[in-house]
């Protein structure tokens, strides 16, 4: 079982998920539960973005009682559309310095 808390720490939903699931996968879950669209969500364990799937960690150090709590962080809409644009070549110079200046949206740039 995976435990969702919102940043605040609220618990937004708990799913079924295994190691081998990707990502995407789990996050279709979360936004089946909540509503929140698979684009704009950052699911982080320990400040620490899981991008790949469950894998990436050592569950057996960190499972406590069965369940996994994870951290959705919600992307703003805007950093969003950015993201889809620049995975299709969009021109970055006509972005909002808010924009440019996103680690992520800058990463998915280049």
């Amino acid at each position: 079982r995976v435990l969702i808390r919102h940043l605040s720490g609220d618990e937004l939903c708990c799913i079924s998920a295994s190691r081998q699931q990707p990502m995407e996968a789990i996050k279709a879950k979360v936004a089946s539960a909540t509503g929140i669209g698979v684009a704009e969500q950052r699911l982080l364990w320990g400040g620490y973005e899981l991008l790949v799937s469950l894998e990436e960690l050592e569950l057996d150090k960190i499972l406590h009682l069965g369940v996994l709590e994870l951290t959705l962080l919600r992307r703003t809409r805007e950093q969003v559309e950015w993201l889809e644009n620049v995975s299709q070549a969009a021109d970055l110079s006509t972005a909002p310095d808010i924009v440019r200046e996103d680690r992520e949206v800058l990463l998915a740039a280049v």
